[in-house]
C-alpha cells in the first residue's frame, strides 16, 4: 500500500525551510503546502524520541481519548473541558491498540463495519501536549510550537495515532497544522465550497479507505469532473502539512501514523449580515454561507431560517441538527423540538438499517444532539422535555454500551426527573461496558467518582448553571465551578480529576 499511494506525486506546494523564511512562504496561505525540513521543536530527533519504546516508557501513562472518525470529524477531538465523545484509556494501550489493528488491517478491509469503526486516537488537550512536549528529549521550545507556527499559539491542538487505513472523512475547519512523526499519511484536499457527492463526508457514513477500494480494488480518485480541484499528496515523517481554513480535507493513514498538529482559533468578530447575504447570492449553494448566515442572525426564527436553507443543501450534515435542535431546546418549544428530534432519529435509523451507519456511530451522533437538548434549562425544568431526553438517550446507550458521554448525561436527565435509582444504574452502565484500559483515564469516572455521583439524592431541577453555588464539585477540598457548571462542564470536570472525588 505504502509503495502504490506514496509513489503518487504531490499535488501541494512544496516549501522547503532550508531555502526560504517560513514566515514569509506561509503568510496569508490561500491553499494547502507541504513543508520539508521544518526548524524548531525536536526535528530529526523527534523519530527517535518517539520511537515506539522510549515513547510508551515516557508517555504510556498518560491518558487519551479514542474516537470514531465520524465522530472527530462531525464534533472535533474531545478537550480539556469539553469530553465530546470517545473511550478514554492510558495511551500505551492506544499504541498496542493502533498496532495490532495496523497488523489487521488486511482483514479489517474485508469487513466494512469492523474498518469504519476502527477508532482513532485524536485528542485535542492541551495538557495532554504540553506533557508530551514537554518530556520529549531535545524538545527546543519548552512545550510550546516553533516560532514559523507562533500563530497556532492559544488554539486548539491536537495529538494524532491511527491505525492503518484508517483516516478522517472529509470535513473543514479553521487554519491547521499536522506535523508527522512516524508512518505515512495521505491527504485528499478540495477548495472551499460545497462538496461533491459519493465522497466520504460528514454523514454519509463512508470511510475513506472504503471511498479509494471499495470495490476491492485500489482506485484513486483523479481531479476530473465533481472532483475538479482535488489535490492529493502523501506525508512522510518530518513533514509538516498546513492547510488554510475552510479547505475541505480527509486522512488516509497508510501503516500506524503518529503525530501532532493544532488548529488556529478563528477570530470572533462576525462578518456583518449584508455581506454574507452578497456572497450567498454569488454562491448560493454553499451551506458553509447559509451556517454563518445563522450566527449573524438578529433572532431565532431568522436563524432557522438559514439553518433550514443549509440543511436543503447538506441533509446529512450533523452539525446543522446540533444547531437546530439548539435553537428549540433555548426557545422552549417543545411540540417543535419533539418533532425535530424524532426526524433526526428516524433518518439515523434509516442510515442505520441501510448499513451508511454503524450501531455505534448512530450512538455518537445522537447522544451529542440530546446532551444540546438537556444542557438549556427550559429542558431541564419540563418534565415532557426531560422524558423525550431520557428516551432517545437510552436508544444512543442501547447502541454502544461504552457510550460513556450518552451514559452520563442520561444519568443526568434521569437525576432531574428524580429517577435516582435508575440514574445510579445508568452510571454503573457506563463503568461496566468500559473496554480494557479506560478505567482510570481521563474521561472515564473512577471508582470513588463514580461513587460521589451516585451519592446525589437529586439535582435541583432547573437550576443547573443557573445561580452560583446550585451544583459544586469538590476535588480534596477545593470547589470547582463556583458559579455552578453546565453539564458538559460539569461531565468534564468530573471524568477528567483524579478518582478522590466527592461530590
Amino acid at each position: 500500500l505504502a509503495e502504490r499511494i506514496g509513489a503518487l506525486p504531490c499535488d501541494l506546494r512544496r516549501v522547503d525551510a532550508g531555502e526560504a523564511p517560513l514566515a514569509e512562504a506561509l503568510a496569508d496561505l490561500t491553499e494547502p503546502v507541504l513543508v520539508v525540513s521544518p526548524p524548531g521543536g525536536c526535528g530529526e530527533r523527534c523519530a527517535a524520541a518517539w520511537d515506539h519504546d522510549a515513547f510508551v516508557r515516557s508517555f504510556g501513562d498518560l491518558p487519551v481519548a479514542l474516537s470514531s472518525q465520524l465522530g472527530v470529524a462531525v464534533f472535533g477531538p474531545n478537550a480539556d473541558g469539553a469530553h465530546r465523545h470517545g473511550w478514554p484509556v492510558a495511551l500505551s494501550h492506544a499504541v498496542a491498540q493502533a498496532e495490532e489493528s495496523t497488523q489487521h488491517a488486511a482483514e479489517l478491509a474485508s469487513t466494512g463495519d469492523a474498518l469504519r469503526d476502527e477508532p482513532v486516537a485524536f485528542d485535542g488537550s492541551a495538557s495532554l501536549m504540553r506533557q508530551l512536549l514537554r518530556g520529549t528529549e531535545g524538545w527546543e521550545e519548552n512545550g510550546r510550537w516553533p516560532g514559523w507556527l507562533a500563530e497556532f499559539d492559544g488554539g486548539r491542538p491536537a495529538f494524532s495515532l491511527g491505525a492503518s487505513r484508517s483516516g478522517l472523512p472529509f470535513h473543514r475547519h479553521g487554519a491547521a497544522f499536522l506535523w508527522l512523526v512516524h508512518g505515512l499519511k495521505h491527504w485528499f484536499l478540495l477548495p472551499p465550497g460545497r462538496l461533491p457527492d459519493a465522497v466520504p463526508a460528514l454523514g454519509n457514513g463512508t470511510s475513506v479507505w472504503h471511498w479509494v477500494a471499495g470495490n476491492g480494488g485500489l482506485r484513486m480518485p483523479s481531479p476530473t469532473g465533481a472532483l475538479e480541484g482535488l489535490r492529493q499528496c502523501t506525508q512522510r515523517p518530518g513533514e509538516v502539512v498546513v492547510v488554510p481554513p475552510r479547505w475541505h480535507h480527509a486522512t488516509l493513514n497508510i501503516g500506524t501514523t503518529l503525530g501532532f498538529g493544532g488548529e488556529k482559533v478563528e477570530s470572533n468578530q462576525r462578518r456583518a449580515a449584508a455581506d454574507i447575504d452578497r456572497d450567498i447570492a454569488k454562491f448560493p449553494k454553499s451551506a458553509e454561507l447559509f451556517l454563518e448566515r445563522a450566527q449573524a442572525a438578529p433572532n431565532a426564527r431568522v436563524r432557522m431560517r438559514a439553518l433550514r436553507a443549509a440543511q436543503k443543501l447538506e441533509p446529512l450534515n450533523y452539525d446543522v441538527w446540533r444547531r437546530l435542535l439548539e435553537i428549540l431546546a433555548a426557545e422552549g418549544v417543545l411540540q417543535a423540538l419533539a418533532s425535530e428530534v424524532e426526524r433526526c432519529w428516524q433518518r439515523l435509523e434509516g442510515l442505520e438499517r441501510e448499513g451508511t451507519l454503524s450501531a455505534q456511530q448512530t450512538s455518537v451522533v445522537l447522544g451529542q444532539l440530546l446532551a444540546v437538548v438537556l444542557e438549556h434549562h427550559a429542558t431541564q425544568r419540563d418534565p415532557r422535555a426531560l422524558k423525550l431526553c431520557v428516551d432517545f438517550l437510552g436508544r444512543a446507550v442501547d447502541r454502544d454500551g461504552a457510550n460513556d458521554h450518552a451514559h452520563f448525561y442520561l444519568a443526568m436527565a434521569l437525576m432531574l426527573s428524580g429517577r435516582r435509582e435508575a440514574a445510579v444504574s445508568a452510571l454503573s452502565g457506563a463503568q461496566a461496558g468500559a473496554p480494557e484500559g479506560h478505567r482510570h483515564a481521563r474521561g472515564h469516572p473512577g471508582r470513588q467518582a463514580l461513587r460521589a455521583l451516585i451519592g446525589i439524592d437529586a439535582l435541583p431541577v432547573g437550576s443547573l448553571g443557573a445561580q452560583p453555588g446550585d451544583f459544586g464539585v469538590r476535588f480534596g477540598g477545593e470547589l470547582v465551578h463556583k458559579t455552578g457548571p453546565t453539564l458538559d462542564r460539569m461531565f468534564a470536570s468530573i471524568l477528567l480529576a483524579p478518582v478522590t472525588a466527592r461530590v
